[in-house]
């Protein structure tokens, strides 16, 4: 009766995370979703060969034991192969430097394939495993190995994670790193909680549990991110400065400003160049917006055809303006070989916690770039005032 709950509560998670793989399957995917995907397969065939095993358990018959044997080195090897994909996922959404170098796939594959190799000469040594005469597994001298080397792997991810996630100045790359760190936490726990009790079925749930979480995270990526140009969208900046707005009226210390940005003559570009380079021009401000907040801290969105938003938390307005000259300098680098001139409209505004919505800070923003755009003068814009500040002026040659 506990095997059937056992194999019930496997072939249970194996049909969720069967589902969600096959979204993924039918979905674009990009070289991240690929190596989710083979996380995905892996805890499929992981939690097969537990089904398996536990038909196989005590089982006696004249392939019995070789079968046994076969299953639970496939369990091992499977085990090892997941995690070692979980790793190569969570660094590779967290943009971690050594994944550039395909080398080093190949030595942090090395561990995962010494279990694999452990797993499978186990069948003639009964180093990680043994079965009896009677058809019952046994862990062998060397088990531990599997299990250190399988936490390695996502505790190493989870806290390489936790530490980017804690220095990103970026909001969104914040939540992302941190996302990815409980991924890697679930499967650590179910691990533990299957050493200390083999005959209950904890490490598959987490695991599918884990698998969860990254896919919902995923939909809600589509959901909240512009599909073109990778920043988030409307909806996720309303959601971003709902959360700040109510720590500033609750006395939070400091000052919130935001930053909208109008591509300068960008129906121009779309006419004169077609809308593939127009779309290659909205990714490239993008780009540059990312970069820059990630020097200066900031949150970029795009809200709507040409216009970019950038909610940034200042000491006061010079770090504004500088986050401005930042961003044009990145677009004058993006596309300084492009046949068109890309340049940028900017201007801000600061959020007064007393009395001012979200909609207004974003409609005075919107108001003062309207206005330089009006006059054909790059004016530095502030809250309540409209004027050229003489002391750190943006001059033409910087209106990128």
């Amino acid at each position: 009766m506990e095997k059937m709950m056992y194999a019930e509560m496997n072939v249970f998670c194996m049909l969720i995370v069967f589902i969600l793989a096959l979204r993924i399957l039918h979905s674009y995917r990009s070289s991240r979703q690929e190596t989710l995907l083979s996380v995905y397969l892996c805890t499929i065939l992981f939690c097969a060969s537990d089904v398996v095993w536990c038909f196989m358990e005590g089982r006696v018959f004249q392939t019995a034991r070789v079968l046994n044997y076969f299953i639970n080195a496939l369990y091992f090897a499977l085990s090892a192969l997941c995690a070692y994909f979980v790793i190569c996922y969570v660094e590779n959404v967290i943009k971690a430097r050594w994944i550039r170098n395909k080398k080093n796939y190949t030595y942090a594959f090395l561990p995962a394939l010494l279990v694999i190799v452990l797993a499978f000469a186990s069948i003639a040594t009964d180093w990680l495993f043994s079965i009896d005469e009677q058809g019952f597994y046994h862990r062998g001298p060397l088990y531990p190995v599997q299990p250190v080397v399988c936490c390695a792997y996502l505790v190493s991810a989870s806290v390489h994670a936790l530490i980017l996630g804690k220095r990103a100045p970026a909001y969104m790359e914040r939540e992302t790193d941190y996302t990815v760190a409980s991924f890697a936490i679930f499967p650590v726990l179910g691990g533990v909680g299957q050493v200390f009790f083999p005959d209950m079925p904890v490490l598959c749930p987490a695991m599918t549990l884990a698998l969860v979480i990254i896919f919902i995270n995923l939909q809600d990526g589509y959901i909240t991110r512009d599909a073109l140009t990778q920043v988030g969208n409307r909806y996720r900046l309303m959601s971003h400065l709902e959360d700040k707005t109510v720590k500033y009226r609750n006395g939070r210390e400091g000052a919130l400003y935001l930053i909208i940005m109008d591509i300068d003559h960008f129906k121009q570009i779309n006419d004169s160049f077609g809308h593939v380079e127009g779309d290659r021009a909205l990714i490239q401000v993008a780009n540059a917006m990312k970069k820059s907040c990630r020097d200066k801290g900031g949150y970029a969105a795009r809200i709507g055809g040409d216009e970019f938003v950038i909610a940034m938390e200042a000491d006061g307005p010079e770090r504004v303006e500088a986050m401005i000259r930042a961003v044009r300098r990145e677009i004058a680098a993006e596309s300084k070989n492009d046949a068109f001139h890309l340049t940028v409209s900017a201007g801000y505004a600061k959020y007064d916690p007393y009395g001012m919505s979200i909609s207004g800070l974003i409609a005075a923003a919107e108001k003062m770039v309207k206005t330089l755009k009006a006059e054909n003068v790059d004016y530095i814009i502030a809250l309540g005032h409209i004027g050229v500040d003489e002391s750190s002026p943006v001059t033409s040659d910087e209106i990128i």
